[in-house]
């Protein structure tokens, strides 16, 4: 049935939407898109700004490693809003998110890896807006302050491969391939899969039968342990259940989470030779995803997704991505770890049905014109993006994720295709536009066309024939 739901609406949204497109590169999915996305009025973070479609955001997942296997109930997905001011908030799919680095992380050998990483090429993903309600219990109260229907993390979290699920009824930990209680620790067992294979949700209001996937405490395969860290401070502790959930005494103080973290953290017992922050060195980037906890709604995501951001020199070492933010320029600024991870139902995102469009994330700041991103175009890529484009979007063509051709543009999958620039203010806050433009593959092969407010990508005869 909700695949049947998913159908329908994403059908018909195309032909009925009754916005205009507006500036260079408006179109009627775009116009949409960015009202969906737009920044809340008067400081305020994720309230309703009374517009015809409300901004309550949007879902962006892109081809990553985990493809979920056969257990998983929930994939990673991205959830974005424009009072999210992180750069980079799309997980890369050209080369590893660690590079480049000199193969030390400050702690550990990590094999080093040389060249730009991928925070010079362009990512390409799908966006989801009309199966949100689907994505979610209550879709259309998610902006109330008593909603908590959801599991949200603040950054890259491990939520669909590496958390254990606390069952209280059971007295221990449902982990990735294995059980761990308080009185034997982890025991292997082929029958536990962590919180990955529960349905998505927060377990407390829709239940394990119903919830609780991407759900829980990280969980290190290497060492059988969990290695969510501790850290106790005036407001108590980072977590504030035994299913590591974000303790809510930081509400609308997030920034006092980051803090408490930086200066008090407490490794697990197998995990001491883990000497970061509390006084000691800053944290690899990684640290991050052992201690993300799990919110229940996006507001909260927000906050703390932006105070980690804000605070980053106060906890990340710049050695994976290797990066000097100091420097106050885009291509090093962007090379930071700017996406958070929602678990979505695998049945949402895999799909396409629920994608409203293709889209293409130029890196922050591409063009690098002094204007901070906000006149971003596809021509500013290097060659070697523009050519990883090319192969990136025959794909997405050849597995069947897109369909070229104008006629195709209302069907799912089509041809819809939309541009994504981020920009950023003095402060260095970043945003996000969605966009079209006119754009040709660097072969030919493939012809990315604007017209008449709408945005579709064609393929050549010439490559049809070879």
């Amino acid at each position: 049935m909700q695949l049947l739901q998913a159908t329908l609406v994403s059908q018909v949204w195309l032909g009925s939407a009754q916005l205009s497109g507006s500036g260079d590169g408006g179109t009627v999915v775009g116009k949409k898109l960015n009202d969906l996305i737009h920044r809340s009025k008067n400081g305020g973070i994720y309230n309703d700004n009374g517009l015809s479609t409300s901004n309550k955001g949007v879902l962006v997942r892109v081809p990553d490693f985990f493809d979920g296997g056969g257990n998983q109930q929930v994939k990673p997905a991205t959830f974005w809003h424009n009072d999210i001011f992180s750069p980079s908030q799309m997980y890369p799919t050209v080369e590893s998110p660690w590079c480049p680095n000199d193969g030390w992380d400050g702690f550990y050998n990590q094999g080093g890896c040389g060249g730009d990483g991928p925070w010079t090429y362009a990512t390409v993903g799908v966006v989801i807006t009309d199966a949100m309600d689907q994505a979610f219990t209550d879709f259309k109260n998610i902006q109330r302050d008593d909603w908590e229907n959801g599991v949200f993390y603040a950054s890259d979290a491990n939520a669909a491969d590496a958390r254990c699920i606390y069952r209280e009824e059971w007295n221990g930990y449902d982990c990735p391939g294995g059980w761990s209680d308080w009185d034997n620790g982890y025991q292997p067992d082929s029958s536990h899969f962590g919180s990955g294979v529960y349905g998505p949700g927060n377990p407390d209001k829709l239940g394990f039968d119903n919830g609780g996937g991407g759900s829980g405490c990280h969980f290190d395969a290497n060492q059988g342990a969990i290695d969510q860290p501790d850290a106790y401070a005036s407001k108590g502790n980072l977590v504030g259940d035994a299913n590591c959930q974000c303790n809510s005494a930081y509400k609308r103080d997030w920034g006092s989470w980051v803090e408490a973290w930086v200066q008090h953290s407490q490794q697990k017992g197998e995990f001491q030779s883990r000497t970061w922050l509390a006084g000691g060195d800053l944290a690899p980037v990684w640290a991050i995803d052992t201690a993300a906890c799990w919110l229940t709604n996006p507001r909260d995501m927000i906050d703390l997704q932006n105070a980690l951001f804000w605070k980053k020199f106060e906890w990340n070492n710049q050695l994976i991505p290797k990066s000097k933010w100091q420097d106050d320029k885009s291509g090093e600024l962007r090379k930071y770890w700017g996406w958070n991870e929602v678990p979505v139902g695998k049945w949402i995102v895999d799909e396409p049905m629920s994608w409203d469009s293709i889209i293409i994330k130029l890196p922050a700041d591409t063009c690098e014109d002094g204007q901070w991103g906000r006149d971003d175009h596809p021509s500013c890529l290097h060659d070697s993006a523009k050519n990883q484009l090319e192969k990136d979007l025959d794909q997405f063509v050849s597995q069947g994720k897109l369909v070229p051709g104008q006629n195709n543009m209302g069907n799912r999958p089509g041809s819809y295709v939309l541009f994504v620039r981020e920009y950023a203010d003095d402060s260095r806050n970043w945003q996000r536009e969605f966009f079209c433009a006119n754009w040709d593959s660097p072969n030919g092969q493939y012809h990315i066309k604007y017209k008449d407010n709408n945005c579709w990508i064609e393929q050549s005869w010439a490559s049809l024939a070879i």
